[in-house]
């Protein structure tokens, strides 16, 4: 089956059941409903320097993304910086920070609409300060050339708003027991055309590395 086609069977037949992991769902299906997340609201690390702390602002749809955010968080503490994990929804003042790392799950082809949201109305605060963006996705597992081109596609609207001095991209998990009925099954038709089965595909050797190169780039 070629990409064109198995989006049209994803837009007509999968419906939501592609899922935020994905980015494939259809903007006219009903969205899954919501799942229990253990949200991280926390901080990592005492400043060595005098301007500032850097955030860690994240949106989850199914609780992967909280844990990409974390280890983030940590490991840029570890390069001598005060560092901040919030989810975005309970963020709105952005004056005590020096730089930015902003994340989301993927939903619909983008971020999910509160993290959208986050950069469209900091967009000034963000051009000032250096802004890395990041995304959990399973679509990034399809590693060849095509799919690269297809899941960078994801972030083309924020980064139309605020060009990020990094991105990362990384797989997250694909967790049935937290989807409704009709998410699960269509997850069985999208989990076939990854040849995955149930578990976490997040990196952590991925996360920390470009952690701590993106790093560097927001001193």
């Amino acid at each position: 089956m070629n990409r064109r086609k198995f989006l049209q069977l994803g837009g007509v037949t999968l419906g939501a059941a592609l899922l935020s992991a994905t980015g494939l769902t259809s903007a006219c299906t009903p969205q899954p409903e919501p799942v229990e997340i253990d949200w991280i609201d926390t901080s990592y690390g005492e400043s060595t320097m005098n301007n500032g702390k850097i955030l860690v602002a994240y949106a989850s749809s199914t609780g992967s993304t909280v844990g990409v955010a974390e280890a983030i968080g940590k490991k840029l503490a570890e390069s001598g910086a005060a560092v901040d994990v919030k989810p975005v929804k309970d963020v709105s003042d952005l004056s005590v920070y020096r730089a930015l790392v902003i994340g989301s799950a993927i939903h619909g082809g983008q971020w999910l609409p509160e993290a959208v949201k986050f950069v469209q109305d900091h967009k000034t605060e963000l051009t000032h300060v250096p802004t890395a963006f990041f995304m959990v996705c399973l679509t990034v597992l399809k590693d060849d050339e095509q799919s690269r081109t297809f899941v960078g596609e994801f972030l083309k609207d924020v980064r139309a708003v605020v060009k990020p001095v990094a991105e990362g991209r990384f797989a997250g998990a694909y967790l049935p027991e937290k989807y409704d009925f009709w998410t699960r099954f269509g997850m069985k038709f999208f989990a076939g055309y990854l040849k995955i089965k149930p578990g976490d595909y997040r990196n952590w050797e991925a996360i920390n590395a470009w952690a701590e190169k993106t790093s560097l780039l927001l001193a």
